[in-house]
């Protein structure tokens, strides 16, 4: 949620694969929408429908994370560490801003640095209710069994209370040659009056201070799994799961940091990881977003394997580990000479799905057939007129008009919109929700409505020719309680020049170069494009695509018009073995999204997430101008041909 409608398949497997480390396995999406009429299109896009253009192309995620959740939902996870929850403690100092706020944030601080120090330096645990433990609590030993679960170390972290109960528990397992740590200061509390046993406890057991270093330290000898890279440092990035199935183990890894450079795509160099898991197994990964099972390289050292694995940034990692011993290290391929490398430095011929669009979303206005107001943008007119009326302003109070009673239309907005053509255009459509009359250039235009533009709750109208020169459309729409004033659209043959505020329709270029579309005359376009090029392959040959920057989705390639693959995660790799010699015809799909058409392009200001109240911004984080984002391949892919392995 609240994640914009330029949220990508990199986004989506992102956020679901350190969900699923931490062991999130059903997957509710968030959301299909019914309709984007009124306010409902400002509720946390984007949805997961037909409105948005790569709908049909979701199961490629989907299909990773099914995969991915049959395996963590079977067998038991292997978790070592247990951490006493320290909410009891916080209840201690619940009062009074003044008086217990700041001891309040340094346990929160407290509390997230020991998550963080722990899932990033890949120590796998598990809280410890309090109030639950004396009912959940087994047999007490060299590890602490809860539940399903047993520990073989638990984590007191700089409590200042602790239950009785909680207490005797960890007394048993120190007896019984079980670890107890306390980070920090002992609680100085027993059910929240003073008493010294916890302290007592303390001292002959495991005591370190409340830092990383020391915290990993003592964890040492639970641990499981351990990440190195290529420059013998632990990466704090990755997050595990381990679990035991019958005979099998099985190890997923994901990246549990978004990447650095979200929108500009960082280069997507490896992080070469030496993974140590505890025991000697076979490994063999299980590719989830493909299926296969391939091997790995590996070694075995006592009682130790470590795994050899490069992780780009959108990588996640699932491992089957059989009991065995053995080894693989097969030697890197010995690298290629290519025959030639084409790098485009033209413009392409390309195909848009859809119509171009024209954004309309400022005009002059008047209310109830009195005189015109200067121009504005929208819901801006939207708001001066709720407040003249005195009813509540439509920032998400309308958000689900369709489930609202229906109420009768008392007033009516006409909207005038003015805007320039370079030549004359026909088969264009007017695009909007609520329509009562129309006209173009003082002629009326037939409200005879022939489809819908995106959402079925948005008609498409046909209008007569535009026009060379200034054109005026003037639109009159009801304006009610529960429905909000809407942008409307031109959609059709044309490109569209945008500077600042003003808009202008202008021929259709025939070509198209890799870069933002937005100053290609796209700027608000929101639909798939592709990108058609002429490839002459010299003889029988692999082909290497590398498409690394690009916005939208995801890429399709197809190769004399059979699909041959997606490009979507770093590296932007794409190997076609065997073309053989001649010309042809490559094409790159972009699936694109809608911020440019229906997001808040408005607003100038630093957002966090993406509520309703990104499309009503004031002061500094307001825009008249337009604030796109880039849209398209911004890079032109690089195509490296190699002689085939056979020969040619």
């Amino acid at each position: 949620g609240v994640t914009n409608w330029d949220f990508d398949f990199r986004g989506h497997k992102y956020q679901g694969d350190w969900q699923a480390a931490l062991g999130v396995t059903v997957r509710v999406p968030h959301l299909s929408w019914v309709s984007m009429k009124g306010s409902a299109k400002r509720d946390y896009p984007a949805t997961f429908n037909y409105q948005v253009p790569w709908y049909r192309e979701y199961p490629y995620i989907e299909d990773h994370f099914a995969r991915l959740n049959t395996v963590l939902t079977r067998g038991k996870p292997m978790v070592n560490v247990a951490v006493i929850h320290p909410i009891e403690s916080n209840w201690l100092y619940y009062g009074p801003e003044d008086s217990t706020f700041a001891i309040r944030s340094q346990q929160e601080e407290n509390f997230q640095n020991i998550i963080h120090w722990l899932l990033q330096g890949t120590v796998d645990f598990d809280f410890i209710c309090e109030s639950t433990l004396p009912q959940l609590c087994g047999k007490i030993d060299q590890r602490l069994q809860v539940g399903a679960m047993d520990y073989s170390a638990v984590l007191v972290p700089a409590c200042e209370t602790i239950r009785k109960s909680t207490l005797e528990i960890l007394e048993k397992f120190a007896d019984a040659g079980g670890t107890v740590i306390f980070a920090g200061d002992a609680p100085k509390y027993v059910d929240a009056l003073p008493d010294p046993r916890a302290q007592a406890l303390s001292l002959r057991t495991v005591c370190v201070p409340f830092t990383r270093l020391a915290v990993l330290s003592a964890l040492q000898p639970h641990r499981t799994v351990e990440i190195w890279d290529q420059n013998g440092q632990q990466p704090r990035q990755f997050l595990y799961q381990l679990r035991q199935d019958r005979d099998h183990q099985y190890l997923f890894i994901a990246n549990g940091q978004p990447p650095v450079d979200k929108r500009n795509n960082a280069d997507p160099l490896p992080t070469k990881a030496s993974i140590r898991i505890a025991g000697t197994h076979i490994p063999t990964v299980l590719d989830t977003m493909t299926g296969r099972e391939l091997p790995v390289n590996f070694r075995q050292d006592a009682d130790t394997t470590t795994v050899f694995w490069d992780f780009y940034e959108n990588d996640s990692l699932l491992l089957r580990l059989t009991p065995g011993t053995g080894s693989r290290e097969t030697a890197a391929a010995a690298e290629k000479a290519p025959l030639c490398c084409l790098d485009i430095k033209t413009s392409v011929d390309y195909l848009r799905h859809e119509d171009n669009v024209c954004l309309l979303d400022m005009a002059q206005y008047a209310l109830d057939g009195g005189p015109f107001m200067p121009t504005e943008e929208i819901l801006r007119i939207d708001k001066k007129l709720r407040q003249k009326f005195g009813w509540a302003l439509a920032t998400g109070q309308d958000m689900q008009p369709w489930a609202m009673e229906k109420e009768k239309t008392e007033h009516y907005v006409t909207l005038r919109f003015c805007f320039h053509c370079e030549s004359a255009f026909e088969n264009v459509h007017f695009c909007a929700e609520e329509l009562d009359a129309l006209s173009l250039n003082g002629q009326q235009v037939s409200l005879r409505r022939d489809g819908f533009f995106v959402d079925k709750s948005i008609g498409t109208y046909p209008l007569p020719p535009l026009r060379e020169g200034d054109n005026e459309l003037i639109a009159k729409v009801p304006f009610t309680k529960h429905e909000s004033l809407e942008a409307c659209f031109l959609t059709g043959d044309f490109d569209v020049q945008l500077r600042g505020c003003d808009k202008r329709l202008t021929k259709v270029s025939p070509t198209i170069g890799f870069g933002d579309v937005v100053s290609q005359g796209m700027p608000f376009y929101g639909g798939n494009l592709t990108y058609r090029m002429h490839v002459s392959v010299p003889e029988n040959c692999d082909l290497h695509i590398n498409s690394a920057k690009y916005k939208g989705a995801l890429t399709k390639v197809s190769l004399d018009g059979s699909l041959v693959g997606n490009i979507v995660f770093a590296p932007y790799d794409l190997e076609l073995k065997n073309v053989p010699a001649g010309d042809h015809v490559l094409e790159f799909t972009l699936f694109g999204n809608r911020h440019n058409t229906f997001g808040g392009l408005h607003n100038c200001g630093h957002n966090i997430y993406y509520g309703q109240h990104y499309w009503y911004s004031e002061g500094q984080s307001w825009s008249y101008e337009y604030q796109t984002r880039p849209m398209g391949i911004l890079k032109s892919p690089v195509i490296t041909m190699y002689r085939t392995e056979s020969g040619c």
